[in-house]
């Protein structure tokens, strides 16, 4: 990843007509249109010195970039140069204007013209401190529009020339100076750490010079003697990771764009893309063709567009035939200078995008998963990775979202998935849903949508042979429907042919009884939902979903007793076939199935009821 990012930058600064490091490090104060707003204090030569002379306003725009300088520093100090963006003026101006011309009035790579400047600067600030704090804020009190404003100094010469931060060399050489020394140098252990003609760990060449405390991406810290190898004395960070001056910047530059540019949402959390060639001169088109694709991409409201726009970016992607592999890079900023890492997923090949959108575009086709539309005619329940954040849900701090930033990156590198905590999560979910709603408004199955995602992911990972136990590959096509029932005769043969289709699902006698209960108990509860205006006592005796198979195999001889008290037992066919599919099943302390996987399987069975009907046959419960 950080290779690929130093490929980034060095590709980001060929662009340039002059590979000037200042490229790399001025940012944009525009902030994307966050701070439109240019407050400029104002100095002129009186006497041949410095003295404050007023406060002007101008609209900012991008470029001025290099105009201002900008570049953030400390969240609580001053910032890299005196331009600063504006929050609170009471704390901004002396905690970051005032205190940057304070701190480096005496900075020690400035010669001493340079050095009597800044010390003038701040006189003259600190003079009239009261005086421009009023008319700053008297700047901002006209502008009202509730959007940012942006603090710099401009220079004033000869009652017509002025000039800004970036006119002056020093000002530039002090950004480029600041930035080499944080590389070289520890605030916390107050020491240096650099060593001459030593291999760079990015470019593997000999540099001239290499430093200790490269450390902006938060790969690793050395916050502590421990960390530090080489008898843990911090002038031997070096000896950690050695950085050479050019792949710093190229780095820097490269993480900057991936900020800028390929910064994507995914269902509550911020991932960054990195692409990573293998030849490193093809960079340039394939950041440029992810810059225009960006809006078409892996966002949670554009999933289901990913198999039906021919412009979209992964569709894109999965063409480029493993010439690249891509970083999906989670993270979390709770504090604008704070970035930590959640996940890395590395090393995802196009191949494996492609794969994932022809397992979403079979179980997407399935018959059960077509019935519902919304009112643009587009599915109301297909695959996306919201099918998974339905079981797996956002918790309060989304870095503890551990189980699905672990569940996604075993999806996207094919690595085995324990279905038993697929289950038991898609179960949590549906018993919540079958105890707790109300039935006299929705007696049918009040979980219903739950029991239908939780097939749909369960089909996803199964065909793309995530799953521990998995026998074999789930090969998917049309012809994998749910049975169209015509008559008595042939409704074996549909049930034998349905568990054929799915046998990854039931692959023994015990799963399709099972499942087969939960159908003929369906059947049940609608008629007595009819008979008892609206209620279901009978559901009682399915004990929440979290049945065993004593449970399960009981309730066969009730639901026969219950239809018939009611005489409405149209369902001989299912009941013989369920007697027979029982009998091989053998007895049920013989039977393997985890309760969440028995649970699920039934009523998965009580929700799929209606494509086991037999439509030659009038009942009267046929309208459920």
């Amino acid at each position: 990843m950080i290779h690929a990012m130093k490929e980034i930058g060095k590709s980001l600064a060929a662009r340039q007509t002059q590979q000037n490091p200042l490229e790399l490090l001025v940012e944009d104060a525009l902030d994307k249109g966050k701070y439109p707003h240019l407050i400029m204090i104002r100095y002129e030569k009186r006497e041949k010195t410095w003295q404050y002379k007023d406060v002007r306003y101008q609209p900012l725009t991008s470029r001025m970039k290099f105009n201002i300088l900008y570049k953030r520093g400390s969240s609580n100090g001053p910032d890299l140069t005196p331009t600063c963006k504006m929050t609170k003026l009471k704390k901004t101006f002396p905690n970051k204007y005032v205190a940057w011309f304070k701190t480096n009035q005496n900075y020690d790579t400035f010669d001493e013209i340079s050095r009597r400047m800044i010390r003038e600067l701040y006189e003259a600030t600190k003079n009239q401190e009261e005086s421009i704090f009023q008319d700053i804020q008297a700047n901002l009190d006209e502008i009202q529009d509730g959007k940012g404003a942006v603090l710099t100094p401009v220079f004033v010469e000869n009652d017509s020339t002025v000039k800004f931060l970036g006119d002056f060399s020093f000002f530039q050489d002090f950004l480029l100076d600041s930035t080499l020394k944080k590389f070289r140098y520890s605030q916390t252990a107050k020491t240096y750490s650099l060593e001459k003609h030593k291999v760079c760990a990015i470019c593997g060449e000999n540099a001239a010079e290499v430093f200790g405390f490269f450390t902006d991406l938060k790969f690793y810290n050395l916050d502590k003697q421990g960390m530090i190898t080489g008898g843990f004395d911090y002038k031997n960070a070096w000896k950690n990771y050695p950085v050479c001056r050019s792949c710093a910047f190229d780095v820097r530059g490269g993480f900057a764009y991936i900020c800028d540019h390929l910064d994507f949402t995914f269902y509550g959390h911020r991932y960054y893309l990195i692409p990573k060639m293998n030849n490193p001169s093809e960079y340039p088109s394939i950041l440029k063709a992810l810059e225009t694709y960006k809006e078409q991409s892996f966002k949670e409201k554009d999933i289901h567009r990913i198999t039906r726009d021919e412009h979209d970016l992964f569709n894109y992607i999965k063409e480029l035939n493993d010439n690249l592999t891509f970083d999906l890079f989670f993270y979390s900023r709770p504090q604008k200078d704070v970035l930590r890492i959640l996940l890395l997923i590395e090393d995802v090949l196009p191949s494996r995008i492609a794969r994932l959108i022809k397992a979403k575009s079979q179980v997407d086709s399935l018959e059960i998963f077509n019935q519902w539309t919304r009112k643009d005619g587009k599915p109301l329940v297909s695959f996306d990775f919201g099918i998974l954040r339905t079981f797996f849900p956002k918790p309060d701090n989304m870095e503890k979202d551990k189980s699905f930033l672990e569940i996604t990156q075993k999806i996207f590198q094919g690595r085995k998935i324990d279905q038993l905590l697929i289950l038991n999560k898609i179960m949590q979910k549906v018993r919540s849903e079958f105890v707790n709603s109300d039935l006299r408004q929705n007696f049918a199955s009040p979980e219903k949508f739950s029991v239908m995602k939780g097939f749909m992911l369960l089909l996803y990972l199964t065909v793309l042979n995530l799953f521990d136990k998995q026998a074999e590959v789930m090969i998917m096509d049309k012809t994998m429907n749910f049975p169209d029932i015509q008559t008595k005769e042939e409704f074996p043969e549909k049930l034998d042919e349905f568990f054929t289709r799915f046998k990854n699902f039931f692959p023994d006698p015990a799963r399709r009884a099972t499942f087969l209960l939960g159908v003929l108990t369906r059947f049940l509860l609608n008629i007595q939902s009819r008979e008892k205006d609206g209620a279901t006592p009978f559901r009682s005796k399915l004990k929440g979903l979290k049945m065993n198979a004593f449970d399960v195999i009981g309730l066969f001889p009730e639901i026969i007793e219950k239809l018939e008290q009611y005489k409405k037992n149209y369902y001989g066919p299912l009941e013989t076939y369920i007697s027979k599919t029982l009998l091989e099943a053998g007895h049920y302390s013989g039977w393997r199935i985890p309760q969440d996987e028995l649970n699920f399987l039934f009523v998965l069975g009580m929700n799929l009821s209606s494509y086991f009907k037999i439509q030659s046959i009038r009942e009267e419960d046929n309208n459920e």
